[in-house]
């Protein structure tokens, strides 16, 4: 009887060891060929010692969605995300600086989070170009017409991007042009805008692709 006692009381230690280790900021990336959307969960201890979350989908502009729920049993870290339809299920390492799992939302995504933040990227800036500036056009889908506006500067790292929504700013991963041709992947949402700027620098015909539907949009300054 003392033994199992003994036993019984170790399991309760090592759960409330995990509990302590696992409090704090965690960063995480989701990355696919065509996705990549980076995930900050920030955990804290509740005043009964259970735990509370919320997530940020940090290049979605998504920031402090609710975990509805949130377990760890032994090293089995699991949480759900009902605004997203999302569930997460990983091991923290042995160390508490990891956890390593997958991340299920229509399809299972390979997800490690590490201790730590992530940092805002400072670009420096550069001598404008042709098409510096905010283009904007709308989008005409199943679910009715949305109006997209790009944020084109130049820095000293290259041309960057904004892409904003009616509700929130995103990062565009990668701006490119080859003459006229001008091409932008926004992973966080997995999509892509790729255009023609006309002779006059005042539009750009393209298209704007994300899961697979490809619509055609005139962009305007």
């Amino acid at each position: 009887m003392g033994v199992r006692k003994l036993l019984t009381g170790a399991l309760l230690l090592g759960s409330s060891l995990y509990a302590q280790d696992i409090v704090g900021d965690w960063k995480g990336t989701i990355s696919t060929p065509t996705l990549e959307v980076r995930l900050a969960l920030h955990i804290t201890k509740t005043g009964n010692g259970g735990l509370h979350a919320v997530l940020d989908s940090v290049d979605q502009g998504a920031l402090g969605l609710a975990i509805s729920s949130i377990t760890l049993n032994s090293s089995t870290l699991k949480f759900t995300v009902d605004a997203a339809k999302g569930t997460y299920e990983g091991k923290v390492a042995p160390n508490g600086g990891s956890i390593d799992g997958i991340w299920t939302q229509g399809g299972p995504f390979p997800l490690k989070f590490e201790r730590g933040s992530f940092k805002a990227v400072v670009h420096k800036s550069a001598k404008p170009t042709d098409i510096d500036g905010a283009w904007s056009g709308a989008l005409a889908t199943r679910q009715g017409s949305e109006h997209l506006v790009f944020h084109i500067l130049n820095t000293a790292d290259g041309l960057t991007a904004t892409l904003q929504t009616k509700d929130r700013m995103i990062p565009v991963t990668s701006v490119t042009r080859n003459g006229s041709v001008l091409k932008m992947e926004i992973k966080a949402v997995g999509a892509v805008f790729a255009g023609d700027i006309t002779p006059d620098g005042k539009r750009v015909l393209g298209y704007y692709t994300e899961q697979g539907e490809k619509v055609p949009i005139v962009l305007t300054r």
